[in-house]
């Protein structure tokens, strides 16, 4: 159900209506029916009643309409104070607006409803979400759209302004230092990567930057980085899970569920750098990493 909000003169290129949220979709956002179709809703949880507003633009040559909360009018129990100030205008963190219990359930029914759309597995069990040891400040891995001579931020998905963004409640400490560096300095390029080993202090900074006022080393092709008491070398392309210590606790739990007797093949498919591989290799007769 959807209804129209009266504008004022000034707010004539601004369209907003209310919305009533059905249910978390694929995306992370909340759906809503409009116009006689679903759209996206950033910024909801389902049986929310909200005011939106309603972004119009093409991509990849489709129009596409997609909406961000601006009232809600009817709260969930489980909607909670964002945190962060960059909430909104980044559209990074799209569940911040979430009690994180929820966010555990809620990831819980989104696996289980992928698997329900195999008949093979729609009767696998989906286990509750593990939690975080850290709820923010983990993410080893941060990239950066550079804007206006030099500074720091992150695009917003829907709206596509950037916002300048001088601390991140996500990453890591070395990465928050780096933004500090780097601010309104890193004017030589349009984008740029951040990666810290979370257990060994180690750095990489790209592109390499020849500003003589950035203090920082820069253009190192790979970081060190240990798991589990094992030293990982990544390559500045590589994928590498972003959550260090989660990433540890996800070995563990595969390791356990598996039963390994010692005897088995392990196939590590997409394997990135080979983190299942390598960790879960002395429990088996063979490990093959496929990437």
């Amino acid at each position: 159900m959807t209804s129209s909000v009266q504008k004022t003169a000034s707010e004539q290129e601004i369209e907003l209506v209310e919305l009533d949220l059905i249910q978390m979709g694929p995306l992370g956002d909340t759906l809503a029916d409009f116009e006689d179709q679903t759209i996206n809703v950033f910024g909801g949880i389902e049986g929310e009643r909200v005011v939106a507003r309603i972004y119009r633009y093409r991509r990849r040559k489709q129009r596409i309409i997609s909406a961000m909360v601006e009232t809600v009018l009817r709260p969930s129990e489980h909607r909670v104070p964002t945190p962060c100030p960059y909430y909104g205008p980044c559209s990074g963190c799209q569940w911040q607006h979430v009690s994180y219990e929820h966010q555990l359930a809620l990831k819980q029914e989104a696996v289980a409803a992928q698997l329900r759309e195999f008949q093979s597995l729609a009767g696998v069990t989906v286990s509750p979400t593990m939690p975080a040891p850290e709820r923010f400040n983990y993410r080893n891995h941060a990239r950066f759209t550079v804007r206006f001579g030099g500074q720091l931020g992150f695009s917003n998905r829907i709206t596509r302004h950037f916002a300048r963004v001088d601390e991140c409640m996500l990453m890591g400490a070395k990465i928050n230092e780096a933004i500090t560096e780097l601010q309104d300095k890193a004017g030589e390029t349009s984008n740029l990567s951040v990666r810290v080993g979370t257990n060994t202090g180690d750095r990489l900074i790209q592109p390499t930057f020849q500003n003589s006022d950035i203090a920082l080393a820069s253009g190192q092709k790979h970081y060190h980085e240990n798991l589990l008491g094992r030293d990982f070398k990544v390559a500045s392309p590589s994928f590498f899970q972003v959550n260090t210590a989660q990433a540890e606790n996800l070995v563990n739990l595969v390791k356990e569920r598996l039963e390994l007797s010692g005897n088995e093949t392990v196939v590590d498919a997409y394997a990135g750098v080979g983190v299942f591989a390598i960790l879960l290799a002395p429990y088996v007769a063979r490990a093959i990493a496929i990437e």
